[in-house]
């Protein structure tokens, strides 16, 4: 018998379970999710940083986060791009502080919602704190020696804020500044340089009396080397002195500059203006002024006063003189342009242009017993100059420099004169003698180029081996027109000189030269020198006179004349040098011709012809006794060449009273000189 069991119940009830953990498992997904304190929510605070002066990234900023509910502080530093990131906070708000030393901080509330929150870029400024006064007292140097050198300190001089360089060089112990015209240690400064690099060529005058003293650092004073022995290092004993103008940091990217201007009474006025724009090695400088109460700037060249010159010392001709301030009242334009540059790593360019126009008048009274002179005087003169530096570096042994000057200028003068000469007879009073009156008036014009090319050659294995060799040249013109009116009467006995003529003087002039030299050194202290100098200078004048009125030719005071002298120099040389001592010796015989063709005046036409011969020598010894402590010799001699109007057997009846004649046989003035010079520095 077969006993069965029912076990329905059972599975449907299991079913039924199945079913339903099947339903729950599906919906699972879509269920909302539970509120649980267990996992809470992040995210993170991204940033960048930079300077919104220098428009860089903040490197190495400290940035601190803290919860607004809580005391925990979180840090961290700014990357090299500026960029920082605080990453795992949780959802809340957060203060935000970032700060950098010379910055002024920043401080955001910042909420955290999201997975990522950035702040963008945050611009940071500069930190500027007003202090109090603070007082530094301590001891200024106002000089200091460095070798040959002599520094002046230019803050430890007092000079009001608008101050020139000039009036600031007056303060300086053993610099001297009168008319225009520097001397240092006893010898006057030839060139100004600002930076090391030449301003305004040889115009001294321009150069101090428009660069500002606030803006100098300090003045060195030495002994400039010349060209060829700068770029020897052989000091060849024809140094000159110079003044260098440091000025202060920071001014090679600058413009700067000053201008007054001032008017007062009877129309007076008085306007300057001066600018500086400086850019790495570039510099440019603009200047003009204007007025009429007798400031003078430019140290002009007188080119009408030398243009007529026949020749020069050692026969180079054509010497040029600067003129400082005249008497009586002046009313000054003038203009100038100064550049600097290194247009490449091995040339380098500078250049000056100035122009002046002065209008001087005079009038004055002299009264002496027994004579008495009324003289006035007006003159007009335009004056424009150009100076060049070009130095091209081929290599370290080999250096080309080319140095040009072109100056023109014209003058008008006019000018009367009235004197009168008695003499005493005690008691019955004075006797007149004579009375003379005259008058003048000249236009004037004339021009000057001239050129210097110099090439320098190291040879390679010893220092102090250098071959130099150099061509120079120039052309000269000037032309003026005089008209001369002189009235003498003489009263013991009675007889009257009168005097009316127009006179027509034209000269001009070239001059070519050129020059080869070489040092070899024989030890380290000692090198042998040889030189060789050839230069022609030729003068041609033309003077023709006429009696006014009718314009009657005057044969016998007319002249036309020629001339021109052919110099050969040769010599050897040698210098010696130790640390306290240096010697440098050249001796040169000179061999020089001149010749002479003079058409008028017809009655005494002449040509001649001579030869001289002379030994010419320079010498320059320099002790250093010690660092405070020293003295330089110079020694040289050299010849000086007569002129065309001293060679002229021609009267000149110009001043009736002072009537010369030249002499057409002149020789060459010899001339020797001896210059000692002791220095004692104490800083």
């Amino acid at each position: 018998m077969v006993k069965r069991f029912s076990l329905q119940p059972e599975m449907t009830r299991t079913m039924k379970h199945t079913t339903l953990l099947l339903l729950l498992l599906f919906a699972l997904p879509f269920l909302p999710e539970p509120v649980s304190a267990a996992t809470p929510k992040s995210g993170s605070i991204t940033g960048k940083i930079i300077d919104q002066t220098a428009q860089e990234p903040v490197i190495g900023a400290v940035i601190e986060c803290s919860p607004a509910d809580s005391t925990k502080k979180l840090y961290t530093t700014s990357d090299k791009d500026g960029a920082f990131t605080f990453p795992k906070l949780a959802y809340g708000s957060y203060d935000v502080t970032i700060t950098y030393l010379g910055l002024t901080s920043h401080t955001s509330q910042v909420e955290v919602a999201k997975p990522k929150t950035d702040l963008g870029t945050i611009t940071m400024t500069p930190d500027i704190q007003q202090m109090d006064e603070i007082v530094v007292k301590g001891l200024t140097m106002r000089t200091t020696q460095k070798g040959d050198t002599l520094v002046y300190n230019a803050g430890a001089f007092k000079v009001t804020p608008d101050a020139s360089t000039e009036k600031l060089l007056e303060k300086m112990p053993g610099i001297k500044v009168e008319g225009g015209n520097v001397e240092a240690q006893g010898e006057q400064v030839k060139k100004v340089l600002v930076d090391g690099k030449e301003f305004f060529g040889e115009d001294v005058t321009t150069a101090i009396k428009n660069l500002p003293a606030e803006v100098i650092d300090r003045v060195e004073v030495f002994d400039k080397l010349s060209d060829q022995a700068a770029f020897s290092g052989v000091d060849d004993g024809q140094g000159y002195k110079a003044i260098n103008i440091v000025t202060q940091r920071g001014l090679n990217h600058a413009k700067f500059g000053r201008f007054y201007g001032s008017y007062g009474f009877d129309e007076l006025y008085n306007v300057s203006a001066s600018i500086n724009l400086l850019k790495d090695n570039r510099r440019l400088t603009l200047l003009g002024m204007a007025n009429n109460v007798n400031q003078q700037n430019f140290a002009t060249d007188d080119l009408l006063g030398v243009l007529s010159s026949g020749g020069g010392r050692g026969g180079r001709g054509g010497n040029a003189f600067m003129i400082g301030n005249q008497s009586g009242v002046s009313t000054v334009k003038m203009f100038g342009v100064d550049y600097a540059n290194q247009w490449w790593d091995k040339l380098k360019v500078q250049g000056s242009y100035s122009f002046n126009t002065t209008k001087n008048t005079t009038e004055a009274l002299t009264q002496r017993e027994y004579f008495s002179d009324q003289l006035y005087d007006e003159t007009g003169r335009d004056n424009s100059r150009i100076n060049g530096l070009v130095e091209y570096k081929i290599n370290d042994n080999n250096q080309l420099m080319f140095r040009p000057s072109l100056s023109f200028q014209t003058n008008d003068t006019y000018s009367a004169d009235t004197s009168a000469t008695a003499a005493t007879d005690g008691d019955a009073g004075n006797t007149l003698l004579n009375f003379f009156k005259s008058n003048s008036a000249a236009n004037s014009a004339g021009y000057n180029i001239s050129g210097y090319l110099n090439f320098m050659h190291k040879f390679g294995g010893r220092d102090g081996r250098v071959l130099t060799v150099s061509i120079n040249g120039g052309a000269s013109k000037n032309d003026r027109d005089n008209t001369k009116y002189s009235l003498t009467r003489y009263l013991n006995p009675d007889s009257t000189s009168q005097l009316n003529q127009l006179i027509l003087n034209h000269s001009k002039g070239y001059r070519v030269g050129g020059r080869v030299s070489y040092s070899e050194p024989v030890s380290e202290r000692v090198q042998l020198l040889a030189n060789y100098d050839i230069s022609y200078n030729y003068s041609d004048r033309d003077k023709r006179s006429y009696e006014l009125p009718g314009d009657l030719f005057l044969d016998s005071l007319s002249n036309t004349y020629n001339s021109g002298y052919l110099t050969h120099r040769v010599g050897p040389g040698f210098r010696l040098h130790s640390d306290k001592t240096m010697l440098v010796v050249n001796l040169n015989y000179q061999y020089a011709t001149l010749t002479g063709d003079q058409q008028f005046p017809t009655v005494s036409r002449s040509k001649m012809a001579a030869n001289f011969d002379n030994i010419v020598y320079r010498a320059m010894l320099h002790l250093k006794f010690n660092r405070s402590n020293s003295m330089r010799v110079r020694l040289f001699s050299g010849t000086d060449n007569p002129s065309v109007t001293q060679l002229q057997n021609v009267l000149d009846v110009s001043n009736p009273l002072f009537i010369s004649q030249g002499n057409p046989n002149l020789k060459p003035v010899y001339a020797q000189r001896m210059n000692i010079r002791y220095t004692r520095v104490n800083v």
